[in-house]
């Protein structure tokens, strides 16, 4: 990822709220992508930047596809 993403220090995985945010595994023990009201966190680390938020959420969708 790019120096425009940020390392999401200290973030607990166990705490997102499900209800409050989408979490895809990809059949990974952690989340790969998780959507909330703050944005998107891929890998672990948000992503503040639109244009590496849309490559993320390409290759996690080419990741559910090739599990379908």
């Amino acid at each position: 990822m790019s120096e425009k993403m940020g390392w999401e220090a200290g973030i607990a995985w166990a705490n997102i709220d499900p209800q409050n945010s989408i979490t895809f595994n990809c059949s990974a023990p952690e989340p790969v992508l998780v959507l909330d009201k703050d944005g998107m966190i891929y890998k672990g680390q948000r992503i503040e930047d639109a244009g590496e938020a849309h490559r993320a959420w390409l290759e996690v969708m080419v990741m559910m596809k090739k599990l379908g």
